[in-house]
């Protein structure tokens, strides 16, 4: 197409002559390049997708975590005309490097074991090159804080966002062979990206409606360890988290206590006083496990007042004291409506899961509660409670989805079918599986 300066293509005139909404619906079928070209025809066509063009391709972005995606991001917000278009943030929080090294270490492994340890694979000094690489982002990002600048800067060109999305990318179950030792060692770079995410909305107030693991991508989880550099912004999360309603997280803590070292017990743990500030959530998802914190449900069940939750999920915890479970729903009694426990230990030795479910059907609380969901509970003794009379199912639903639209009647017509089981791995196993695709847990 050849253009006269000063002219229009027949085709950008035709256009403009169209209805705006014939034109956005054209719109609405190109692709970026397309849609970028059509803009750029003529000024009125351009004004006309303005807001389609901002809605298809400015709404979400996702976010890696390098220099140069955080550098981009910066540059999209300071757009005089797309900056404010962002409501979507993905965050690809995949600790790459760390997964290369693992690859890496699992494939000298494997040479080793055909040459014979007393031949040096040509990989070993990759890994050591390999290595270093990873160590140039990480320290680069402790010295400045250059992701927590930018995502400051971002943030206050931002008055909301609808959610913040964190993905991770997860490995081959085949590498999960010593499984614990990568997830000690993914652990800062794993957790970076969610940490400087929330130090920079403590520091802009940015008020944000979801903060979530993808449910796809989901092989990762947070350093509680980590969350503590959090410490200083605490107070401002009160306001940052006032509009809060879907939180899920994955916690984990592989720290122990030092011999001779007594925790502070004068006050709940970090994770439980940042946990507190979402008071006003609707779905709740919590993931956590701790070498450090034994009773941290029994803290959060103290600590913690959810009185707007509407869906709760509960995952590979310990129950410390059965009455905690009651406390901690109690909160909720007149909005809780789904209510599912993954994976939980009771460790309780004064109690059983057929007393404590027994005890919540009877009772007069929960008065919204439509729905019960059990999968994987675990005694003390590291039994998994089958919840059929011939040992074979290890979920039980009950409501409706249920066999009964009464959550009470079908928990208590099933409680006495409850048996304790040997059948898949031990409860504590869980706690490693996250990175890998398809572990059996």
């Amino acid at each position: 197409m050849t253009l006269v300066s000063g002219s229009r293509p027949d085709s950008a005139i035709g256009l403009a002559s169209l209805p705006t909404e014939l034109i956005e619906l054209i719109a609405s079928s190109l692709d970026l390049p397309a849609f970028h070209y059509v803009r750029l025809t003529c000024s009125s066509i351009g004004r006309q997708t303005l807001h389609h063009f901002k809605e298809r391709f400015f709404r979400t972005r996702t976010l890696r975590w390098t220099n140069e995606s955080l550098d981009l991001l910066v540059e999209v917000t300071n757009h005089v005309d797309y900056g404010d278009a962002l409501q979507h943030l993905i965050i690809d929080a995949t600790p790459r490097n760390s997964i290369h090294l693992w690859q890496t270490c699992k494939r000298i492994s494997e040479a080793q074991a055909i040459l014979g340890s007393h031949k040096k694979s040509p990989l070993e000094e990759q890994y050591l090159e390999d290595h270093k690489v990873a160590e140039h982002p990480a320290t680069f990002f402790k010295e400045t804080r250059y992701d927590q600048k930018c995502l400051t800067t971002v943030f206050m060109k931002l008055d909301k966002l609808e959610n913040i999305i964190f993905e991770y990318e997860g490995m081959n179950k085949r590498y999960g062979k010593f499984g614990r030792r990568y997830c000690e060692s993914s652990q800062h770079e794993m957790s970076r990206p969610f940490v400087s995410t929330m130090a920079a909305i403590a520091a802009t107030d940015l008020r944000v409606k979801v903060i979530s693991i993808s449910p796809i991508k989901n092989h990762g989880a947070i350093s509680i360890g980590r969350l503590e550099s959090l410490a200083p912004s605490l107070r401002h999360f009160d306001s940052a988290f006032e509009r809060l309603e879907v939180l899920c997280l994955n916690l984990r803590d592989w720290r122990y206590p030092d011999s001779g070292f007594e925790l502070d017990t004068y006050r709940a743990p970090f994770v439980v006083r940042f946990l507190a500030k979402a008071r006003n959530v609707r779905q709740l998802d919590l993931n956590w496990y701790s070498n450090l914190e034994d009773d941290l449900f029994g803290e959060i069940a103290r600590h913690c007042t959810f009185a707007r939750l509407e869906s709760c999920k509960l995952s590979l915890f310990r129950v410390n004291h059965a009455a905690d479970l009651s406390s901690f729903l109690a909160h909720s009694n007149e909005t809780l409506r789904v209510l599912s426990l993954y994976h939980a230990s009771l460790c309780d030795e004064e109690s059983t899961w057929q007393e404590i479910f027994r005890e919540l059907a009877s009772s007069n609380g929960l008065e919204a509660l439509e729905e019960v969901e059990l999968v994987n509970l675990f005694t003390r003794a590291g039994s998994r409670i089958m919840f059929d009379e011939f040992g074979m199912k290890t979920r039980l639903i009950a409501g409706i989805k249920g066999m009964s639209r009464s959550w009470r009647a079908e928990l208590l017509s099933r409680i006495n079918d409850f048996r304790d089981g040997t059948t898949g791995p031990a409860w504590h196993l869980a706690a490693v599986a996250y990175p890998f695709v398809g572990l059996r847990t």
